[in-house]
This record gives structure tokens, sequence and C-alpha cells, in this order.
């Protein structure tokens, strides 16, 4: 008779496979899922109690020595990939030198930029991430500048706006390549949207995707793994794209967006709005890297100006009222114009010149309509109404009066909110303004 034996134990060599594959699935388990420490060693836990007793099951042993071999080689593969794309695919969101960033500059502007400061150009520096160059070469900043300049006060507009970028980013590229330029003034654009949130890592490019790069050392959470982020975002573009295909099959205007990521991001962004933010918006160390902007742009003979883009939900009441219903946030834990405030007061006590564009934009009433098509960016008319609300801000501080003779911006129906400052804007040609 056919003795059936159920239990034994397993030999050596199977425990010895048995942990790198419970590693190997904690690694992908964490890369795509982001699991908490606590989540961590659960899962951990339950994978090794399972694996054992199937070890123990004669009949289950070699399929779990195949699964455990299996899933160690792509470990092995993870971090191959890895290295390929840290050393061999990855590239800098902007050029690392003078030369190269100079170039890139100007490639985005409608005319050549030299580097050098022609003799009596007011230049000034613009700051911004994406808000700063969307709608191409119809953004702000080119809106400003044919605002502006004039035959006999010429006045131009160096863009150092890059999209994805953060205030620690911008204090580092000003740092890096600002003085080389010689601006009188730094126009700094700051989106109370994403603004506030802490971001690790260093924004880099990958194949066309915006990704994070995090130090060698920081790679114990394979979350960071640039293969990770790079599959997440693939898989996030995919689903965005068959959900406007979806869009525009069932005869629904297509966006920059689906309806779903437009909604999703624009839930994202009105934390600013409420109370209790969450702790990644750090409202304490973004105002302390705005200062470290102004002390920079003191120490290069240049002004320094702040300009509040307010959220999408902020200005458009129709985009505030999905966002709250989806979310299900309670009306008391709204504080509209919050990242505002904090911003407005902290300029004052720092005698900072600072441009609140949220009742300018409001005060148009076509609020959605100033924006592009599910996307949280302003269109052409919405960088107009910017453009005119900046120049007209800058016209009224007290040292800009060497243009008091350009050509008057288009008044708004409300008056931009500006704080006023003595010797805001240098003029003149000094030891640091040529």
């Amino acid at each position: 008779m056919e003795s059936r034996e159920t239990f034994s134990p397993p030999p050596r060599a199977a425990l010895i496979f048995l942990v790198p594959g419970i590693l190997a699935v904690l690694f992908f388990l964490d890369g795509f899922c982001s699991f908490t420490r606590i989540g961590v060693w659960l899962a951990g836990a339950a994978l090794a109690g399972m694996s054992g007793i199937c070890l123990l099951w004669k009949r289950s042993r070699s399929l779990i020595i195949n699964l455990a071999v299996l899933l160690t080689t792509l470990l092995f593969m993870a971090w191959i990939i890895e290295g390929v794309f840290r050393y061999a695919l990855l590239s800098p969101k902007v050029p690392v030198d003078t030369d190269g960033f100079a170039k890139w500059v100007s490639s985005s502007w409608p005319q050549p930029i030299p580097r050098e400061k022609p003799d009596g150009m007011f230049r000034t520096i613009g700051l911004s991430d994406s808000y700063g160059v969307a709608a191409e070469k119809n953004n702000y900043h080119c809106q400003l500048a044919q605002l502006l300049n004039q035959p006999n006060h010429p006045f131009e507009v160096v863009n150092f706006s890059v999209t994805g970028y953060q205030p620690l980013d911008q204090l580092r590229i000003l740092e890096t390549f600002g003085p080389s330029f010689h601006p009188d003034l730094v126009l700094h654009g700051f989106f109370v949207g994403n603004d506030f949130f802490a971001r690790r890592g260093e924004l880099v490019d990958l194949m066309g995707f915006p990704l994070l790069n995090f130090p060698l050392q920081e790679l114990l959470l394979p979350r960071r793994f640039l293969l990770f982020q790079y599959a997440k975002a693939s898989l996030a573009l995919f689903r965005d794209n068959s959900r406007k295909k979806a869009q525009q099959t069932s005869g629904h205007p297509v966006g920059t967006f689906s309806q779903e990521e437009h909604l999703r991001v624009a839930i994202n962004y009105f934390q600013a709005c409420l109370k209790g933010a969450p702790e990644r918006m750090n409202w304490a160390s973004t105002w302390d890297i705005l200062h470290q902007i102004s002390d920079n742009c003191r120490s290069m003979g240049a002004a320094y100006a702040l300009v509040l883009f307010p959220d999408q939900s902020q200005v458009d009441d129709a985009l505030r009222t999905h966002v709250i219903q989806k979310a299900g946030i309670p009306e008391d834990r709204i504080l509209l114009d919050q990242p505002q405030k904090f911003l407005l007061e902290e300029c004052r006590k720092a005698s900072i010149p600072c441009l609140d564009l949220l009742p300018v934009l409001k005060a148009t009433g076509l609020q959605g309509e100033l924006y592009y098509l599910n996307d949280t960016h302003l269109n052409l008319e919405g960088n107009r109404v910017a453009a005119e609300a900046i120049a007209d801000f800058l016209l009224q501080q007290p040292d800009f009066s060497a243009f008091a003779d350009s050509k008057n911006p288009q008044q708004s129906d409300t008056s931009p909110v500006i704080q006023p400052l003595e010797d805001a804007l240098p003029v003149g040609q000094g030891e640091n303004h040529r």
C-alpha cells in the first residue's frame, strides 16, 4: 500500500531560495504599491508564514522553489535596468553648463537672448514652474515683455521657468545661472496649488517622463527606483489616453487630460485651501526658501517680486463645487484664500512686493474660460490677463519710474493687491547692472 506522506522537513536548499524570493516579492510590492513601513513588515511576515507552510508540504516544494528562483532573477534584472536608466538614459531637466543653459533659454523665446545684457536694457528673470511656460511663446512672460518694452525704455524677460520645478529647484537654478545674466529684477511666479508641497529627489528626464532621481543610499525603498517610477508613469499615461479616447468616442470634448485625471489633480491642489493641510505642504520651509531667493536676488543687485497664481478651483466655481462633492470636503474645512493670505502677510513683514492674481482673475468673470480644457494652466486669455496685471503692478512700484511713459496696460476691474515697497525695483546702470 502506498504511503501518504503529507508533511516533511524542507531541505536546507529550499530555505536558502525562500529568503531572496520573499525579499523579491516585497521589493516589487513596495515598488508598485508604496507600502508603509508597517505594511512591509506585515506583508513579509505573511509571506514567510505561507511559504514556510507550503515548503512543509512536499508536493508544493518544487513549485515554491521555482517561483523563488524566478522572483530572485527578476530582482537582479530590476537592479540591472535601474543601472541602465540611471547611468545611460537619464538626463537633467535643464543643461548643467552656463552656455548650454543660455541656449536652452533662447530656444523657448521668440528671439535670441544674449547672455550679456545690452546697454540700457532693464532685464527681468522670469522664475516659475509650468505656469511660466504654458501657452508656449504666448505665456505671460512673453506678453509682459511686449507690454513694457519701448524704444526709449528697453525691457526684456529671460525665462528661467522649468516645468515641474519647485521653489527649492528655482533657488538652485537662480544661484547657478542668475548672476551671468545680470538681472535688474527677478519676477517669481508662485503657484499656490503645488508649490507648497515638499518634494524629495532631483527632478530629471527619462525618455520624456519627468521622474525623481534619488541618491544610491536612498534606494532601500524600491518605490524610489527610476524603474518603478517609469513603469507607473507609463501606465498612468496609457490609462489617461484610454479615457480620453473613450470621451472622444462618446462625443465629449477632449482636453489636455481626461476629465477623471483633471479632477484628481484639482482635488490634490485644493488641499492648500483646507484647514489642516497635509504635512507634506510645509508652509514654513517654503517661505524660508522664498526668503533665500529674495536674499540671492539682493546679492546679485536685483530686485525681487512675487506673483501668486491661484489654483483653478479658487477661480472656477463649477470646478470647485465638483472637487468638494467628489472629495467629500465639509464646508467648515475650506479657507479659500488661505495660501494667499499666508504669503501676502509674510511678504508684508519682509517688505517684498507681492501681487495676488486671485482677485484679478475672478474679476474677469470668465472663470473656467481662462484655463485650457481639462487642465490647471492658464490659456492664452488667462496669460494675457496675468501679463496686463503684472505690468500694471510693476508700473506702480516707486522705482519703476523709468517706464512711466511706457504703454499703459489695460486696467482690470479689480486693482491688483500690491504690497508697497521702498526701493523695490532698482534702475540705472551700476556695478551690478551692466
